[in-house]
């Protein structure tokens, strides 16, 4: 158990977990909770993350009102998630970004993601600025503004026999979608159940913009 970790006195930190410079991690049964702007960060190229049955909950923002994420991966990171639970945190509950950066999900749920005060949004998913995600038998449950969102050029995400459902509204536009796929990025859905989420299932927007949905179900 990692939890209540609090920023140094400049504050910065405050993280769960920290990896950078190429470092391997793993991890099994573990929980991390109540941390500080990130629960676990994972960046730099070579820097490896496997979280196997890992609970990541009630990551909260910063004083000046930044962060609460559950996870993000950056920089050519590489990150595993297999049956974890992501809950409760703030802004975004996995958040993917920077070109040659992957992440892995397999049968972990995403849920309950509160809008911080310096954002209203408390997306479940976000993967941008041309980082890679697939997501396979997973869960999105009751995030805010938009399930998962996937912006940016380069960016692709894939989502595989995946349930998005019950997105609540939040931020400016008081939207509550399950997908939204914008500037430039690429996502693949397929087998997928996106059912009780605000204004509309999946929006797809900007030139160069691709969705393509195949035997899935939206209601």
């Amino acid at each position: 158990l990692i939890r209540a970790t609090q920023p140094r006195g400049d504050g910065e930190g405050g993280y769960g977990i920290g990896i950078d410079g190429g470092a391997l991690l793993w991890t099994e049964n573990c929980e991390l909770s109540n941390n500080t702007a990130v629960g676990l960060m994972a960046t730099g190229q070579g820097s490896h993350t496997t979280l196997e049955d890992t609970v990541i909950r009630n990551t909260r923002s910063t004083s000046d009102g930044n962060g609460g994420f559950g996870v993000q991966v950056s920089g050519s990171a590489w990150l595993r998630a297999e049956r974890c639970d992501l809950n409760a945190n703030t802004s975004t509950g996995l958040k993917v970004l920077d070109p040659g950066t992957s992440v892995d999900l397999v049968a972990t749920t995403i849920r309950d993601t509160l809008g911080g005060s310096n954002e209203e949004h408390g997306y479940g998913v976000e993967v941008s600025s041309g980082a890679e995600l697939r997501a396979e038998d997973c869960e999105l449950n009751g995030n805010t503004a938009v399930g998962c969102l996937a912006s940016g050029t380069g960016t692709y995400a894939t989502l595989v026999n995946t349930v998005i459902r019950d997105t609540q509204p939040g931020g400016e536009q008081d939207t509550g979608h399950g997908i939204e796929v914008q500037d430039g990025a690429t996502l693949w859905v397929e087998g997928c159940e996106l059912a009780d989420n605000r204004g509309a299932g999946i929006v797809a927007a900007d030139p160069d913009t691709r969705a393509t949905l195949v035997k899935t179900e939206i209601r």
